[in-house]
């Protein structure tokens, strides 16, 4: 694993060209205005095909170990003020099918070259504690909840750029389907 972080960190410093029939699109996209010197490395499909495992991984380790902030919202509805506050969100389960999974380098024929990460059957599972209240009084509730997401599937394209040596991803595009979920 050390070495896939060494190639990312190497990545992050160089303007990446795609080979898969959109290298001409990601060279003219490299040579715009934002990239001053560097490096440019071609990065193929094969490339994705043989580290995906150890990419996905890396994925589900950064969502296991995720943590996500508090969340206060005021919502003003005329006569009443309603808050919403949800504290101590943590992922407690969280599962996909690895082999069904993709990422794949696509040639922008239907719109703009892209890295296109599909994520298969993703089941997810979070605690968290909340507290809703009203004022005036009338409405409160205090309690532990969680919400189950299972079978869910997702696509999302990205357009990998460098910004000052750093490599970045533009988020284009995203498809989400949902089988089931519980409250």
């Amino acid at each position: 694993m050390s070495a896939m972080k060494s190639l990312f960190f190497f990545l992050s410093a160089v303007v990446i060209v795609f080979s898969d029939g959109s290298r001409t699109a990601f060279a003219k996209a490299a040579s715009g205005p934002r990239v001053r010197s560097g490096i440019t490395t071609t990065v193929t499909s094969k490339f994705f095909q043989e580290y995906r495992n150890d990419i996905l991984s890396t994925f589900e380790q950064q969502v296991k170990a995720m943590k996500m902030p508090d969340h206060h919202q005021k919502i003003d509805v005329g006569l009443v003020t309603v808050g919403l506050v949800i504290q101590k969100q943590e992922v407690k389960d969280f599962t996909f099918d690895m082999e069904k999974s993709t990422i794949e380098i696509r040639d922008g024929k239907e719109s703009r070259p892209s890295i296109l990460i599909n994520i298969r059957d993703l089941n997810i599972g979070f605690t968290m504690h909340y507290n809703i209240l009203s004022r005036p009084d009338f409405v409160r509730d205090e309690g532990d909840g969680s919400i189950r997401i299972d079978r869910m599937n997702i696509s999302i394209k990205l357009t990998p750029y460098s910004d000052k040596g750093h490599l970045q991803f533009e988020f284009w595009d995203a498809f989400v389907e949902v089988e089931d979920y519980g409250i």
